[in-house]
């Protein structure tokens, strides 16, 4: 019974657990100020994933401080106004700022100031950033460049800036009594301040990360030091939980508070489309009104808007071309396959009525046609057969075209369910469960698609062979009607389909918990249209590429294999600062991909085309484009 516990629990809590979506950094507000007033993260341990973002974080807060921070002043009189620990990009930038004004300010550093910089190989070549901001708002100049020349500009800057730097002196504690900070250094003494800068970055071995020697090549000097995986990794990094800085998606009380208020909002309303009242018209009485509308209409339309809405949202959030194509891809299959051509059907259309969930013009098996509601899209006949007859089309001979040369992008460009994930579900996209156990649970999936597979065919029996019923008469004369073995099983799937997967798989469940665990619960874990396409498009893959390996024995000067679909990196331009990773909705550890420079496609990954990791990159690591860079995985690198 302990074990069992033990079991359910760490599925939840933990490492690998659902709940593991990597690096937590600090929850800040817009000014970089963490959950304890007046202590502040900028750089790297805070997200930032480049220097001009770090360069900005800094000097904006250099400024803000200057301003006065809309801080009450400490009475308390301190040996420093502001204390900015560490002396990396991000904090020299917020020193400089502070340095011109009359206020108190000290840099500590662990090491020298630069450390990082000093320890890639002077001929590596550095790349501005293409995400962000394309400003430079602090004193540094930087631009593409190799490290060496960055770190001789930089140190001529820092000898005219005369910033007061203590080289050699970490900080081993930091807490906050009666509004002012102390400050316990590695060399026993203790400062205090009015204000501290958290600016430390998050270091580790790049063969923690399986780099393999061809990254370490000019990477780094001697140590081959790279960007860390967890914050924690770097000692200063452990001041964020001694603090008790508020990270992102704490589940204290607060977090727990909105999350349940969420979660019962979501269930209360999926569960009044399902379970309310109705009226003598079949149509959804809308609670303390007089107002009744059919149910298909309230959720279709609530659910386009939503989609809409939420998709111009993340549209101005991402402003990237490829995130713009694709929410307005999404938002235009919404509003025309899913809302506007149904609605015409359902109302104009004779002898068209709206079947159980029906609006499945650009859904395929088995989100349209699905156990429930097979025979009755088959036997009304009419534009109902037709859309019968258009689903199969699609499901079994365009989607298996559309696969073969785009993957899974289906399911983050087209589809209504992923469109909700991808619009409603993007704020929360970076909570996603990480790492191989939570890839391991994507085969739950296949037990889905199985069950789904199997109602299917016992319907089509049904249908096929319409089971005798047996007809008696009991003692009070009236009739007793017994059901054939196959409309027994009939029943019982598409019920136990419909109750289980269609109502709580689909909607309440992922809906609910998108906060906690991302949009894609459904589509990652569950949905048998995804399983269907990883299968064709991995199939399709590994197929075209025997074929070519058989064809260049014959012609070894044949060139390259052209990929239908797959993202390629180019590792010379990959920084490891895991927003890839972060960002990724289905989870995966694209990192580990684009550190090596192979291919990530469906032979080796649940990978959907979103192309959120293409957008999030700040080097122009990633792309769509076979000719971009990167090779076909080898066996080591489809098992990463």
């Amino acid at each position: 019974m302990v074990s069992f516990v033990e079991s359910v629990v760490s599925t939840f809590v933990g490492k690998g657990s659902l709940s593991d979506f990597g690096d937590r950094y600090p929850d800040l507000d817009g000014n970089n100020m963490s959950s304890v007033a007046g202590l502040y993260v900028i750089g790297n341990v805070s997200g930032t994933p480049d220097i001009r973002a770090a360069l900005n974080a800094g000097s904006d807060l250099g400024r803000f401080m200057e301003r006065g921070d809309g801080l009450p002043p400490d009475r308390n009189p301190c040996d420093f106004d502001v204390v900015v620990i560490g002396a990396g990009p991000a904090g020299l930038a917020c020193a400089a700022v502070l340095a011109k004004t009359t206020k108190n300010v000290v840099v500590l550093e662990r090491k020298k100031a630069l450390a990082t910089i000093r320890a890639f190989d002077s001929e590596l070549e550095l790349y501005d950033a293409v995400t962000g901001d394309r400003g430079n708002r602090s004193c540094f100049e930087y631009s593409d460049c190799k490290a060496g020349e960055l770190l001789e500009k930089w140190e001529a800057q820092l000898q005219e800036l005369q910033l007061p730097i203590r080289e050699g002196i970490g900080v081993k504690d930091v807490a906050k009594r009666s509004g002012q900070f102390f400050l316990e250094l590695t060399d026993g003494t203790t400062i205090t301040a009015q204000r501290v800068v958290l600016a430390v970055g998050k270091l580790i071995f790049l063969d923690k990360l399986k780099a393999g020697e061809d990254k370490l090549d000019c990477r780094l000097k001697e140590n081959s030091i790279g960007k860390a995986m967890e914050p924690s990794t770097s000692a200063q990094c452990t001041i964020i939980d001694r603090t008790g800085i508020r990270r992102e998606r704490e589940l204290d009380l607060r977090g727990i508070t909105r999350l349940g208020l969420w979660i019962a909002a979501v269930v209360g309303i999926y569960c009044w489309l399902y379970y309310g009242s109705y009226n003598d018209k079949g149509e959804h009485i809308i609670p303390y009104t007089d107002w009744s509308l059919p149910g298909w209409f309230i959720y279709s339309t609530a659910y386009t808007l939503a989609v809409v809405g939420f998709g111009i949202k993340a549209i101005l959030r991402w402003r990237h071309p490829l995130q713009t194509k694709k929410f307005l891809s999404l938002m235009a299959c919404q509003a025309l396959l899913f809302w506007a051509i149904p609605i015409y059907a359902f109302t104009k259309i004779q002898k068209f009525s709206s079947p159980s969930g029906g609006w499945e013009l650009g859904y395929i098996w088995p989100l349209a046609i699905k156990p429930e509601n097979t025979e009755q899209w088959f036997n009304s006949g009419g534009w109902a057969f037709y859309m019968f007859t258009w689903n199969m089309i699609l499901s079994f001979i365009l989607i298996p075209i559309f696969t073969i040369k785009h993957g899974k992008k289906y399911c983050s460009w087209i589809c209504g369910c992923g469109g909700l994930a991808e619009t409603l579900g993007d704020s929360w996209r970076q909570y996603s469960p990480k790492g191989k156990l939570n890839e391991g649970r994507e085969k739950m999936g296949l037990w889905v698609t199985g069950f789904a597979v199997l109602a299917t065919v016992v319907v089509f029996l049904n249908m096929a062979f319409p089971s005798e019923l047996l007809v008696s008469v009991g003692r009070d004369g009236e009739p007793i009607i017994q059901e054939g073995l196959f409309e027994q099983a009939a029943h019982w799937g598409t019920f136990l389909y419909k109750s289980i997967v269609d109502i709580w798989l689909i909607g309440i469940i992922p809906v609910a918990l998108y906060p906690f665990l991302g949009g894609k619960l459904w589509c990652r874990f569950w949905c048998p249209s995804a399983v269907y396409m990883q299968l064709m498009s991995k199939f399709w893959a590994v197929f075209k590429r025997k074929r070519h390996a058989e064809a260049r024995k014959a012609d070894p000067y044949m060139p390259e294999l052209p990929e239908t679909y797959a993202i390629h990196s180019r590792k010379e331009r990959c920084i490891a600062c895991n927003m890839c990773t972060r960002y990724c909705e289905i989870g995966i550890d694209v990192r580990r991909f684009a550190i090596k420079g192979t291919v990530l496609d469906n032979t080796n990954s649940s990978c959907i085309g979103c192309a959120i990791c293409i957008s999030v990159c700040p080097t122009e690591t990633l792309s769509f484009d076979p000719t971009f860079g990167g090779k076909l995985p080898t066996r080591e690198a489809v098992e990463v």
